[in-house]
């Protein structure tokens, strides 16, 4: 990345609200962790590792940020889901294995679409076909 588009992404972190700041870390760790999956399969440890440890470092951000005072039952279980993301991710990282990051990223992509969705957008749920 040059000096134009690291400043141009340090522009756009800082002026996005704190909801759009949530949503871009989720985007980077799943950018991250598919990143990781391609370097695995391509035998590239040190860069493999090099991206597990910046979705290791977005999942710290993001439990970090948690206010588990006002948040309750809420922030509780995003601490929940984020500390088994981060050791699946550990996981992965030790045996170089992608099968661990299947569910990391499952379970990252809805956490994106619903905070997209419900925080960002700021619409409503939909209506599960389950729930109709």
């Amino acid at each position: 990345m040059n000096a134009y588009e690291k400043n141009y992404l340090a522009h756009e972190v800082e002026s996005a609200s704190p909801a759009k700041q949530i949503l871009m870390l989720y985007d980077g760790f799943l950018l991250a962790v598919r990143r990781a999956e391609t370097e695995i399969a391509a035998k590239n440890v040190p860069e493999a590792h090099r991206q597990l440890i910046k979705a290791q470092d977005i999942i710290v951000a993001l439990s970090n940020n948690l206010n588990m005072e006002q948040g309750g039952v809420i922030a509780q279980n995003l601490f929940l889901l984020y500390d088994f993301m981060y050791e699946s991710l550990v996981r992965a990282n030790l045996k170089k294995d992608p099968e661990p990051l299947q569910k990391v990223k499952e379970i990252m992509t809805d956490l994106r679409d619903a905070w997209d969705h419900s925080v960002v957008q700021g619409k409503p749920p939909p209506v599960s076909a389950a729930a109709a």
